[in-house]
């Protein structure tokens, strides 16, 4: 996952998921300083992801890392995770909480 400039499409920082795992859905949150991440670990064999994770960032200023180099940018810092039960596919902010949908479930 890469964070990138709205401006140039340069790479800011990035974020390396699990092998078995990519990023399914995303959220900006209120601020513009953090949001949130979906994922989906993928199984050999599953017809239905049963496994996935809910990831909060934060972008704070920093040294950034794109690709093996080092240049003044911004820093993803993981702020918090947890396990889904499958493949987030959607995630909406609702009065202030957030709605995921994680398989055939919201």
């Amino acid at each position: 996952m890469w964070a990138i400039t709205e401006r140039h499409l340069t790479g800011l920082s990035e974020f390396i998921c699990d092998a078995d795992e990519e990023v399914s859905a995303t959220l900006a949150l209120k601020g513009g300083s953090q949001f949130l991440v979906g994922t989906v670990r993928h199984q050999v064999g599953e017809t239905e992801p049963s496994a996935g994770r809910l990831l909060l960032f934060a972008m704070e200023p920093g040294e950034g890392t794109a690709r093996g180099e080092r240049r003044r940018a911004l820093d993803l810092k993981l702020l918090a995770s947890c396990d889904a039960e499958g493949c987030v596919y959607a995630l909406v902010e609702v009065s202030g909480a957030i709605a995921t949908a994680v398989n055939t479930s919201v």
